[in-house]
């Protein structure tokens, strides 16, 4: 072969290894940090439902309190067969019985207390009294929802004045006829605010057009100013409360955030001009399920221009390597003594990388930890906060007696102990001990899915158990070992279902004897692995969004952990309905 074919061979040989490193790095790129904005969208939507269940549990309170007394049903149970003065009469007494209370609920961010008669007519509202009368028919479906089927709904809604997120109960007169209803209301400033206070960002909320123009009296529309977006308007109120505002002005980009936001999925985006994240969170009408209004929530970021400027230095170092690799070899520079040399260093450069691969996977698995607690702790921190404002409230209206205070201690009391299991339960994951102990499998499973629980939950997966817990199977590992290989796996499960949109998502988790052999099935409905890929999914840094996450090497560590610590077999097939793990391992007596 001839120098020139050679220089040939060498300068096709150094573009096509380019391309490979190219291409890899640029795909590590994109994954992580899409799947970072996905994990930040999940929080941002976990973190609203949190704060919704703030006012809700507030709306019920003063429900409870201030409205479903027997002075006010005496006052409004003849409001709506009576006429003309007594009408009125009735209207004001409402009005001079409520204001005092109702001012003093505004420190809660109580926006509306609106009484309706059975025909939807509007009887009387608290924020505006003179306005009455109005038939609120084919505007305010929630309240013609309660009159029609006389139970309560909740969610968010526009209105003739303003819109928000409305509470609406049926009222009933002691012999249980019904009356009419109420609704009591907090503003989207109310929660952008705490969401914004609490969670350190910058919320902002647009209402889709078609319904401010439907609904809204025309003399109210200065509530509302016109967005970027063509078919949606900025809530006034909140828009100019935010300092130093971001706005889109790439009309490109603009109409393709449209065109998702249209699509009424949870979804986020980078804004590398501000170096901030937005997400994109619609807001539905809880009676005909259309999207009515969008939660935009901005939070800046360090973590993706960390993988920007790694992923350009990468690019660089990859170039350089290639060249001086290929440079050398062409020339026949380096001895066979180097050369061996080099490949004792490549080996134990290796030896070092794997370990640094199960570093990586347990820092990974770390977040996704750190995540989950946060989940689980939503939930009883909200109980103990509207507890404890519970109190307070009927402190103030001096009407907490014992029983009122014994529930509202015995509910903080029960969060409290939930809380000290949660962190138990992680501190039994998280330790670091290499001790091989006998372990109880069926206990190790149970771990692994009460870690995962609130995330499935949020997701609204399905967990179908096939676990006999009458006869124990022993096995011996470090303990929390098991319960990573299984969480892998249910995370792999769970975002295979995110990334193909599954609607009735569930996951079948069996334990199963064999041949003196444990058998763990984790089955998902998302479809399978494509038959291509399915040989690989256990390689190191091998990715797609159904078989790894985060680093891309948890399924790498959990088949490391099966085989060479249970001395057992992990492996992937196809079903009908998806993709299904097996984990084999040796039962002990």
């Amino acid at each position: 072969m001839n120098n020139r074919s050679l220089k040939i061979i060498f300068f096709i040989l150094f573009f096509l290894i380019l391309s490979i490193v190219i291409y890899g790095l640029e795909y590590q790129k994109e994954y992580k940090i899409n799947r970072y904005m996905d994990k930040t969208a999940e929080q941002i939507q976990i973190d609203y439902n949190a704060i919704y269940k703030e006012h809700y549990n507030v709306s019920h309170a003063i429900y409870d309190a201030q409205i479903n007394t027997d002075t006010i049903i005496d006052l409004f149970k003849d409001a709506y067969k009576s006429k003309g003065e007594k009408k009125d009469r009735i209207r004001n007494k409402l009005h001079d019985l409520l204001k005092d209370k109702y001012e003093l609920l505004k420190r809660y961010n109580l926006k509306q207390m609106h009484f309706h008669l059975p025909n939807n007519e509007s009887f009387l509202r608290m924020h505006r009294p003179p306005k009455y009368g109005d038939n609120l028919t084919g505007i305010r479906e929630t309240v013609e929802y309660v009159n029609k089927n006389k139970v309560f709904i909740d969610g968010f809604e526009e209105g003739r004045i303003f819109n928000g997120y409305r509470f609406v109960y049926p009222l009933f007169d002691q012999e249980k006829n019904h009356i009419g209803s109420v609704e009591i209301s907090f503003s989207t400033a109310a929660l952008t605010q705490r969401l914004d206070q609490s969670f350190k960002v910058q919320s902002n909320f647009m209402v889709r057009k078609n319904v401010v123009d439907k609904k809204v009296f025309d003399s109210e529309k200065w509530n509302y100013i016109i967005s970027p977006f063509k078919n949606f308007y900025y809530e006034k109120n909140i828009y100019t409360e935010v300092k130093n505002q971001k706005e889109f002005t790439d009309k490109t980009t603009i109409d393709q955030i449209e065109d998702n936001i249209l699509k009424e999925k949870v979804f986020g985006i980078y804004d590398e001009r501000y170096k901030d994240i937005v997400t994109f969170l619609p807001i539905k009408n809880p009676i005909n399920g259309n999207m009515a209004g969008v939660l935009v929530v901005r939070q800046t970021t360090s973590y993706i221009p960390e993988q920007l400027n790694l992923y350009k230095l990468l690019l660089f170092i990859s170039i350089i390597l290639t060249s001086i690799s290929l440079y050398l070899i062409y020339k026949n520079i380096v001895s066979k003594k180097e050369l061996e040399e080099a490949i004792q260093k490549e080996l134990e450069k290796n030896r070092n990388i794997e370990q640094q691969l199960f570093t990586q996977a347990k820092q990974a698995q770390m977040g996704e930890m750190i995540g989950n607690i946060a989940h689980q702790w939503r939930q009883p921190l909200n109980m103990i906060s509207v507890s404890a404002s519970n109190v307070k409230l009927k402190l103030e209206y001096g009407q907490l007696d014992n029983t009122n205070l014994e529930k509202s201690m015995d509910d903080i009391i029960h969060s409290t102990k939930f809380l000290s299991k949660t962190i138990d339960t992680f501190r039994n994951f998280i330790k670091d001990e290499k001790k091989v102990d006998k372990i109880v499998v069926q206990d190790r499973i149970d771990e692994a899915l009460e870690i995962v629980k609130v995330t499935l939950d949020n997701r609204f997966i399905k967990l179908i158990k096939d676990i006999d817990y009458t006869q124990p199977i022993y096995t011996k590992i470090v303990v929390g070992e098991l319960s990573q290989v299984i969480i892998n796996i249910l995370n792999n499960a769970k975002d295979a279902m995110d990334e193909k949109n599954i609607e009735d998502k569930w996951i079948k988790i069996s334990l199963k004897r064999s041949k003196g052999n444990a058998v763990i099935r984790i089955e998902d409905n998302a479809g399978g692995i494509p038959k291509e890929i399915l040989p690989k999914v256990f390689d190191p840094y091998f990715t797609t969004k159904h078989q790894s996450q985060g680093t891309g090497l948890g399924l790498y560590m959990s088949y490391d952990i099966v085989v060479n610590h249970l001395e057992g077999k992990l492996y992937a097939k196809n079903s009908r309905n998806g993709a299904v793990f097996f984990i084999e391992f040796p039962i002990i007596d």
